[in-house]
């Protein structure tokens, strides 16, 4: 039996799990959360399925997650800290996606850079403290700054362009580094949809990080190169996101 066929027995059976949860009047979402591995993996597999299909099956009025609207972003958007954040992000993600080149910066530019995107994690915890980002948010936030940081290491500084002696980074299949990073995500995502409300610029920002991760699973370097357990694991942790980046884009209006 194929991979693609378990996956999708075990999201059907994930289906009538959720509804006789639904009837007895029991919370399917707690379901996929807390109890034996086994129970969260199949109601997790069932709700994911009914996400995609625009259904959200809920216990009772009182149980269901609550509508996820988005707050006002303004107070975020306007503070120093996002905005000194946001301008380290944006150079850093154009220096270690290799926009910049081989040698995007000399020594001085290097440590310059590292030390901006130091700061900005210390900001994304000053802005928690603050209440503008949830700990959804702000972890989120923080594991794609460790993301840019090991990328902008990578890169040499001009003083090395001619240098042949220093070692080279391992090789690691870009598929599995998506993977790896959204795996860690997910958690953090299932929180971030559970909440109330969320912060539209630091919803996007985490948002255009997923989309990356998941275009590397979507990739035919992605998925098809995953091998046996592996696949099916990775193929339900890919539909567990996408349900999620759904109800946040449809929060902040994406």
């Amino acid at each position: 039996m194929s991979n693609r066929m378990v996956g999708t027995i075990l999201a059907l059976a994930g289906v009538v799990v959720v509804a006789a949860l639904v009837l007895l009047g029991l919370d399917a979402w707690r379901a996929a959360r807390t109890g034996p591995r086994w129970r969260r993996r199949l109601v997790g597999a069932g709700l994911s399925l009914l996400a995609l299909l625009g259904v959200a099956p809920t216990a009772s009025a009182a149980e269901a997650p609550s509508k996820l609207v988005a707050a006002d972003g303004k107070p975020l958007a306007d503070s120093v800290e996002w905005k000194a954040l946001d301008a380290a992000w944006r150079e850093a993600s154009d220096v270690a996606s290799g926009k910049r080149g081989p040698y995007p910066f000399d020594n001085a530019g290097k440590k310059r850079l590292l030390e901006a995107l130091a700061t900005a994690t210390k900001d994304v915890e000053a802005l928690q403290a603050r209440g503008l980002l949830s700990e959804a948010e702000a972890g989120l936030l923080k594991q794609d700054l460790a993301v840019l940081v090991t990328g902008v290491q990578e890169k040499r500084p001009t003083e090395l362009k001619g240098a042949t002696c220093y070692l080279p980074m391992p090789y690691i299949q870009p598929a599995q580094q998506g993977l790896k990073r959204l795996t860690a995500r997910l958690p953090l995502l299932e929180k971030m949809a559970a909440a109330e409300k969320v912060q539209p610029a630091a919803v996007r920002r985490i948002l255009a990080s997923v989309a990356q991760d998941l275009a590397l699973l979507a990739g035919k370097e992605g998925l098809p190169l995953i091998r046996g357990a592996d696949r099916a694991k990775a193929e339900e942790l890919r539909k567990a996101v996408e349900a999620h980046v759904a109800r946040l884009k449809a929060a902040v209006g994406e």
